[in-house]
């Protein structure tokens, strides 16, 4: 059998080595796994406790708010329907929901689509650190090869490089690492590699019938084409350990105030001869602050506590920070700390989520030829996503557009499916409307035969229907029925006024003197 070439392999190393790192912060700061780098050894030594648990997390609420906007709502193409089916059979979306997070969190994000046990093709998503990759350098937008770079239980490292029609593996000849805590160290040493093979599925070189690289890659503000991305953390993370830091002295001033610090004001130390040099020396006051909480100070006054740090002053200085990571992440700072009561709405979300909204329609145009190939590789072609709007108007503002629109004489049925109203509800409030036309029609027609007004009776104001409804309401008064429900039994317009005192009514012609 000819060796297998190597050198990709090398190539994926080493842009992994390269990257790894980043990406592996990234991660840690939205797991809450931060770095201190304003911490001092000493304080470290004092305060590490603290540091570990005492923070106040921005990153998963900035990365949720690009993700939580980013949702497919349909497929659209030439097949729509085997879309759709595929989708909800092997969950393509989560695999998308998935990638897209992990594009914002680490600047890339990718899915394999490749046989399951069943044989059925399915994706597969990956993080950014178990990824390298080489663009076709005749197309950037088409990959030349795609590695998956892992360790394997027993602490070996995996690479399975993947190429249009195959996909090579290999495996080190030795461990990467000595433990599940201890970082891998990768070798580009091309005889610590060799051909891996399996007991389950053979030798080292596998092949699959898609005609192309099996991967696509979502990637969040790529700078070249077919590049990588960019997290939306990486001007967050400074601000983070500032906000950190806010924190930490916070909580380490509040020591101040349940343990305060008094000095004894005019405390005269006691004077001793050193038998040695027989000068007079003052006995020196030595502050252990886990045994004392009392200064001896000389000069005059009592005792008297010296005053902790402001923690106003403090907590006003974390709020800046959680201000200015929304100002620099590009998002309302409600959305990484919401006020109660004090949360924008409609047009003012909008001209404050203006930068977010353009990143996310950003993210669909360059990310939809992404998913078109997904869903060629797992068999649908020719169909691509319908995004959903990541700036959508609420209930308040789509009534008074539809309004407008109605004022301007757009017909009914062109303006309902702006409101939400599906096929069969618009089909339904049109029927009714035609209904209620061809009622009114009827009663101004027979309104015009009897002599009298007919928009008078369409209005509901024609004097000999009044009478009528007025009659009848005094009925049903007399009779003892409730005003309101004798008022709308008899018909009478709703914004009447009813009054509930009894009522009589009388012929004028009968009255006498």
């Amino acid at each position: 059998m000819t060796p297998l070439p190597i050198a990709d392999v090398i190539t994926a190393i080493k842009d992994h080595t390269k990257r790894a790192p980043g990406y592996s912060t990234y991660v840690d700061y939205d797991e809450g796994r931060h770095r201190y780098p304003f911490a001092s050894p000493a304080f470290k030594k004092d305060y590490l406790w603290v540091l570990e648990h005492a923070r106040e997390n921005m990153c998963p609420a900035v990365i949720h708010s690009f993700t939580d906007l980013i949702r497919i709502d349909a497929w659209a193409g030439t097949n729509v329907v085997q879309a759709a089916k595929v989708d909800e059979a092997v969950q393509v979306r989560r695999a998308i929901n998935l990638a897209a997070r992990e594009a914002h969190r680490s600047g890339d994000g990718y899915i394999l689509a490749w046989p399951d046990k069943r044989g059925v093709w399915r994706p597969w998503y990956h993080q950014a650190t178990q990824v390298a990759y080489k663009a076709a350098e005749d197309d950037p937008d088409e990959f030349e090869w795609v590695a998956k770079i892992w360790v394997t239980p027993d602490h070996h490292g995996r690479v399975n490089v993947y190429y249009n029609a195959t996909v090579e593996r290999w495996v080190t000849q030795a461990k990467v690492r000595h433990d599940d805590n201890t970082a891998p160290q990768w070798s580009t040493n091309e005889n610590a590699w060799g051909p891996y093979r399996s007991n389950v599925d053979g030798g080292p070189v596998l092949e699959h019938d898609r005609g192309r690289v099996p991967w696509v890659h979502l990637a969040n503000s790529p700078t070249t084409q077919g590049g990588h991305g960019r997290s939306v953390l990486h001007d967050v993370i400074p601000l983070q350990d500032g906000l950190n830091k806010s924190v930490a002295d916070l909580i380490v001033g509040g020591e101040s105030f349940a343990r305060p610090l008094r000095a004894l004001m005019n405390y005269q130390q006691e004077v001793t001869i050193n038998p040695r040099t027989g000068t007079p020396e003052e006995t020196r006051l030595e502050y252990d602050p886990t045994k004392q909480t009392v200064l001896g100070i000389r000069g005059p006054g009592p005792l008297t506590q010296l005053d902790p740090p402001d923690a106003t002053k403090l907590i006003a200085v974390q709020e800046a920070f959680v201000t200015k990571i929304g100002r620099v992440a590009g998002i309302p700072p409600t959305d990484i700390m919401p006020e109660v009561g004090n949360v924008p709405s409609g047009a003012a979300l909008r001209l404050l989520s203006n930068r977010r909204t353009n990143a996310v329609r950003d993210f669909h145009d360059d990310n939809t030829h992404a998913i078109t190939d997904l869903m060629g590789l797992l068999g649908v072609p020719d169909v691509y996503p319908e995004w959903a709007d990541p700036a959508p108007m609420d209930d308040t503002e789509r009534l008074e557009a539809a309004q407008q629109r109605v004022d301007l004489g757009y017909p009914l049925e062109e303006v309902l499916p702006a409101l939400g109203e599906d096929p069969d509800d618009i089909k339904r409030i049109l029927g009714k409307i035609a209904e209620q036309e061809a009622s009114i029609g009827r009663a101004a027609v027979e309104a015009f035969r009897q002599g009298r007004d007919p928009a008078a009776t369409v209005r509901g104001d024609d004097p000999d229907e009044v009478r009528k409804r007025l009659d009848a309401f005094g009925i049903g008064r007399r009779a003892g029925v409730d005003p309101k429900d004798a008022a709308r039994i008899a018909g009478l317009p709703a914004g009447i006024k009813v009054s509930g005192q009894p009522i009589t009514l009388r012929d004028e012609t009968d009255r006498g003197d």
